[in-house]
């Protein structure tokens, strides 16, 4: 269906939702953090990036800066993911312009559902 770029550190949650997204058809690259990520997207543009935000080298914050900033990737939906559900994460996706910030305690249900309804947006 898609091809999303997965960017988390952390190879359990990474293998988990890799397994999702694909048993959902889609095509998935992976990134440990958001340097990695950027190098991919020279690579291939995805339609949808979920990212972690506290990651080491580039975190998802600083990922997503740039990526908004960049002409070419900026159109690009983000979903970002946070271990903390604050209200500071909250104003900072928005100020970012993230297209969702969901807590990773969620279920993946609550994934899958925002990762459709983003991709079906965008088509």
């Amino acid at each position: 269906m898609a091809t999303i770029l997965l960017v988390d550190d952390d190879p359990v949650l990474s293998r988990a939702m890799r397994g999702m997204l694909e048993k959902d058809q889609h095509h998935v690259m992976q990134a440990r953090n958001g340097h990695e990520a950027w190098e991919q997207l020279a690579l291939h543009q995805p339609e949808l990036i979920i990212s972690d935000i506290a990651m080491p080298v580039m975190d998802g914050w600083t990922l997503l800066q740039k990526l908004k900033k960049h002409d070419q990737y900026k159109r690009i939906p983000i979903i970002m993911l946070s271990v903390f559900d604050g209200d500071d994460d909250r104003m900072q996706a928005l100020q970012l312009q993230a297209d969702a910030l969901i807590s990773k305690e969620l279920s993946f249900r609550v994934i899958r559902i925002q990762v459709k309804k983003i991709l079906k947006a965008n088509n």
